[in-house]
């Protein structure tokens, strides 16, 4: 009987512990809030971005980029958080062509995705101050780049 009332015991106490924990692990996982990121300028479009807040943990896809150009050789999108010329890089990526005949297309491209803690503060300032450079070097061997700012829409 002892036994029984044990096992019975550990039984409960273990149900409640494992509740505990998906409980926890559930409201870790809550999205606050969701929002649409997008911009445009006369030489690149971005669209289809998001960006999901749980607690002070921000997921962020960049979505997919066009640029007005077919080809070019090389490049290097960076996005960073512009606050009064100080520059904050949050994600680079760089597409090197080693082969002098091949070319890239920056047609319906993904630029990425990060995921980074960001206090309120900080976050306030990713929303008003985000900004995308494409540098780039053509297929005559000119380096340019073009910026625009990202605009972020708040949904939920």
């Amino acid at each position: 009987m002892k036994k029984k009332s044990l096992l019975c015991y550990i039984l409960i106490i273990l149900f409640f512990f494992l509740s505990i924990v998906m409980l926890l692990k559930t409201n870790q996982n809550k999205i606050d809030k969701i929002y649409l990121l997008y911009g445009e300028n006369n030489h690149i479009e971005i669209k289809n971005g998001y960006i999901t807040k749980s607690n002070n943990l921000v997921n962020i896809d960049f979505g997919i980029f066009n640029f007005n150009l077919d080809a070019v050789k090389s490049s290097t999108m960076t996005v960073y958080i512009d606050l009064n010329g100080n520059k904050e890089n949050i994600f680079t990526k760089s597409l090197i062509n080693n082969s002098s005949h091949s070319v890239s297309n920056l047609h319906n491209n993904s630029i990425g995705t990060c995921k980074r803690s960001f206090n309120e503060k900080e976050f306030k300032s990713l929303i008003d101050n985000l900004y995308f450079t494409l540098e780039y070097i053509d297929v005559n061997d000119n380096s340019n780049q073009t910026t625009t700012k990202l605009y972020i829409k708040a949904l939920k």
